[in-house]
């Protein structure tokens, strides 16, 4: 079969005529200076080549080496990853330039606040701006290519010194991340270094390419959880507030080449329209530029929308999320393809032309280096539009962040009462909208807004701000819209709402503000402390709070005892519900440092007899790891580490051998299905010492844990392996079509049955995330939780929701002298949903809780 680059002269004056590239570049850097060391000369091999990887040490040393040689290239350290590797970007642009960084970064912020300029005063500015452009790579390790990519495109920029090269460098300021996830990185070069000869070199992977996340570091971008995330945000997208992100990745091989936009529907509604044009644009452009080139299977509007805001923190900062998606290899291994092997869908055929894709691929030799070099040609093809069109993406960035911040005539604006059920979760929202750049201002009296009467205290976040989009996309209550044939399964999931997540009240209105508020320029949290220290027989801890599971633990670990009390109590100032804590000690100074610490309060009182009560203790806890790399099991491991639970990594093996009992008190099935937890990876698919699943024999062993006083907790999915036992428990959503029942990732609404301790902690009524996710008739045992019968669907899509009304998202079952907990939904997704973590604390609190009276 004849390559398809092999007629690429052909297409090289393609497009020409209508101005949609700039230049054509030449394959070879021109002009390159000796003085430069080339990838090539430092590895002793090509990026791109077969079989070669180098991992981020690599990376590093080269980008220090061309940070020392050229004064176009300037190495910054953002902070440390996850597992302490060093997190960094290589600012590229002209010397001039950057000598000029701190005035840039200014300008940047200027443009991007239009209050008090006039138009005289930004066209000055403009003038003096330069496009700013941020280039991410491989934030998914096992899509490597665009990681080794960056090498080559680092020296193509500081060693060439031809026109086309000096006029990007002249106009446009780099930013470019070589290694997003330089943890997960190494551990994908490491693995492919000891299987590269062998059928498992390219995946899959027996573990997630993100020590915590895995695949779903790419959500993070709201709440910043993990330290990659976070970091680039604070030190790069909210210092340079780059024009264009683009996003590079790696999808599946059996499609296009690449992708890039214009994305298929739905879009965000929150994106400026302008934005989304521009993004279609510049992608179609260098879509352009690339078939121009003769690169092949160039596709757009094909797989991926814009909906989620979990993954596009620049659009609402007013710029561009730009995603590009390569068709991968076998990590560096070649594929042969052949043309029956590409698919699409009813809208898209991967062999056929269209206006979608101008030049297919038909299929042959899918190499590295053309991962590789798909990257590097989008890229500069990027920067060459980013060079051309300066001026204009100057007057977008103007013309929408005027939009932002005009008032129109409805005044949009985001109440957030200052008494919530949680004042830390409140907080924690508060704290993420400000890393997010949005202003918020506090009512220094009582306030009026839409013709409610809100107190002093009050939280108010006006839309009309240069960043309110942000604001209105994760506070705004809205219901997912399918967008054209077939979509009405979204790409990610159909609800991001950082409230709901986080259990906070929010209250939408519009119209003038009536009373004084004043802007927040630091945020104080809930301030903590030991109240009534003299005048006690124990104290008091709120267990609303979202860091007392972290102070239970810290004070279990100390010897110290913890109660959680069955009834509500009365003292002089407050009513404490039952879940509250009772703890009984004379570490008062501890007490003062964990209230420091963890922004609680701790308040002395006495008990007017004996109350009934459970008596804590902390539970011995085993994980159950699939060696299929599950990201809920990793994301299970954050949850527990960030709120210091200790647990061990249970594998295959340890399941299988049995002796649970003596060792565990509880076990958590992280969501899985039945198939994947019972049969695991098939034989060939990795090496055998990571096949298979628990099987028979581990199922057998669980049940036996069960039976014999253990604790099992299964979450979401992973309900389905105790119901094969027998339970006296029935699965309702088992025998519905997803044309019955579909809720792809929304809040539904569910009410506590009272005073039930899975309950404790949490709202009677609560919104829990539905996701892929069983219901419950609960025929003996303890159905905790119970959809209403009216208003399920709080946030998101959903279809046929009312086959759940009256059924139960949680239940508590007996199983000889053990208990099942089936938790049938998501609790602690992605680590988001923080109003419902709880579930899952409760559950390991009672695997070793005693009923008692408190002393």
């Amino acid at each position: 079969m004849t390559h398809p680059f092999a007629h690429r002269a052909t297409h090289l004056a393609l497009l020409l005529a209508a101005g949609l590239i700039l230049l054509i570049p030449d394959r070879l850097p021109a002009q390159a200076s000796a003085a430069i060391t080339s990838p090539e000369n430092f590895l002793g091999f090509t990026p791109g080549d077969d079989f070669r990887l180098a991992d981020t040490g690599t990376i590093l040393a080269y980008f220090r080496l061309l940070d020392r040689q050229s004064p176009r290239l300037q190495l910054q350290r953002l902070g440390q990853s996850t597992q302490g590797r060093t997190l960094w970007m290589a600012v590229i642009s002209s010397p001039e330039n950057l000598a000029r960084q701190d005035d840039l970064i200014q300008l940047q912020a200027q443009l991007s606040d239009p209050r008090g300029l006039v138009s005289t005063q930004a066209r000055r500015l403009m003038h003096d701006a330069r496009s700013v452009v941020c280039i991410t790579c491989s934030i998914h390790p096992i899509e490597i290519g665009s990681s080794q990519m960056s090498m080559n495109l680092a020296y193509r920029l500081v060693a060439e010194n031809s026109e086309e090269i000096k006029t990007i460098l002249d106009n446009v300021v780099l930013l470019l991340v070589p290694t997003q996830n330089p943890d997960g990185l190494d551990a994908v070069v490491e693995w492919y270094k000891k299987y590269r000869d062998t059928p498992f070199a390219g995946g899959p992977l027996p573990f997630l390419d993100h020590p915590y996340s895995g695949h779903d570091i790419n959500r993070d971008w709201v709440h910043l959880t993990q330290k990659e995330t976070r970091l680039t945000v604070e030190k790069l997208f909210n210092v340079w507030r780059p024009h264009v992100h683009f996003d590079l990745h790696q999808m599946g091989y059996t499609g296009p080449r690449m992708f890039l936009p214009p994305y298929r529907d739905p879009h965000d509604e929150n994106i400026p329209s302008l934005l989304q044009a521009q993004a279609s644009a510049i992608g179609m452009a260098i879509g352009a530029a690339m078939t121009a080139e003769g690169l092949a299977g160039v596709a757009h509007n094909v797989h991926f929308d814009a909906f989620a805001s979990s993954r596009a923190y620049v659009f609402y900062h007013g710029g561009i999320r730009l995603l590009g998606e390569i068709a991968s290899a076998r990590l560096a291994t070649s594929l042969a393809i052949t043309p029956d092997e590409l698919k699409g869908d009813e809208e898209f055929v991967p062999r056929q032309r269209s206006w979608r894709q101008p030049l297919p691929w038909g299929g042959g030799t899918w190499r590295f280096g053309d991962v590789v070099e798909y990257a590097q040609a989008s890229s500069l093809a990027l920067l060459r539009l980013a060079a051309r069109d300066r001026d204009e993406w100057q007057q977008t960035r103007w013309q929408v962040q005027s939009e932002a911040v005009r008032e129109g005539d409805d005044r949009e604006v985001f109440v957030l009462p200052p008494r919530q059920f949680d004042p830390l979760a409140l907080h924690e929202l508060l704290s993420l909208l400000q890393l997010g750049q949005v202003e918020i201002y506090r009512a220094e009296e009582k306030v009026t807004v839409s013709g409610t009467l809100y107190p002093e205290g009050s939280y108010i976040v006006p839309v009309a701000q240069p960043y309110g989009a942000w604001a209105r996309t994760l506070l705004q209550t809205r219901l997912y819209i399918p967008g054209g044939t077939g979509a009405d399964q979204p790409y990610d999931v159909s609800s991001y709402n950082l409230a709901q997540g986080l259990g906070v009240k929010v209250i939408e209105g519009s119209g003038e503000i009536f009373g004084k508020i004043e802007r927040i320029v630091k945020l104080k949290p809930p301030a903590g402390g030991v109240n009534d220290a003299s005048q006690r027989g124990g104290f008091f801890l709120d267990y609303r709070s979202q860091a007392a599971n972290k102070v239970i633990n810290r004070l279990l670990a100390a010897g110290i005892p913890v109660y959680w009390l069955r009834e509500t109590q009365r003292t002089t100032r407050e009513v404490w519900p039952p879940g509250s804590c009772w703890i009984v000690t004379d570490s008062v100074r501890l007490l003062h440092d964990l209230a420091q610490i963890y922004n609680v309060t701790f308040v002395a009182g006495r008990l007017a007899s004996p109350q009934p009560a459970w008596r804590l203790k902390t539970p011995r806890i085993g994980l159950y790891t699939s060696y299929l790399a599950e990201v809920d099991e990793g994301w299970t491991r954050f949850v527990l580490d960030m709120n210091d639970f200790k647990y061990d990594r249970l594998i295959n093996p340890t399941l299988q051998r049995g002796d649970l009992r003596r060792q565990y008190d509880v076990i958590i099935l992280p969501s899985q299905s039945l198939g994947e937890l019972r049969e695991g990876a098939p034989a060939g698919r990795l090496p055998d010492l990571f096949s298979g699943g628990i099987g028979e024999s581990g199922s057998a062993e669980l049940r036996r844990f069960v039976e014999g006083g253990g604790t099992l907790i299964a979450l979401n999915r992973a309900c389905a392996l105790p119901l094969q036992w027998e339970l006296p428990v029935r699965d309702v959503t088992a025998a519905l079509g997803q044309q019955e029942l579909f809720v792809p990732g929304a809040f539904l609404r569910a009410t506590f049955q009272p005073g039930h301790p899975l309950g404790y902690g949490m709202p009677t009524d609560l919104n829990l995330f539905f996701h892929d996710s069983p219901a419950f008739v609960v025929e003996s045992g303890e159905a905790a939780l119970i959809y209403p019968n009216e208003r399920l669907l709080q946030d998101g899509y959903a279809r046929g929701e009312g086959h759940l009304t009256g059924r139960a998202a949680l239940a508590w079952v007996a199983r000889g002298a053990g208990h099942v907990e089936l938790i049938g939904f998501r609790p602690q997704f992605r680590a988001q949903t923080r109003g419902t973590f709880k579930v899952l604390f409760n559950g390991l609190y009672l695997s070793t809780a005693s009923e008692t009276d408190c002393p």
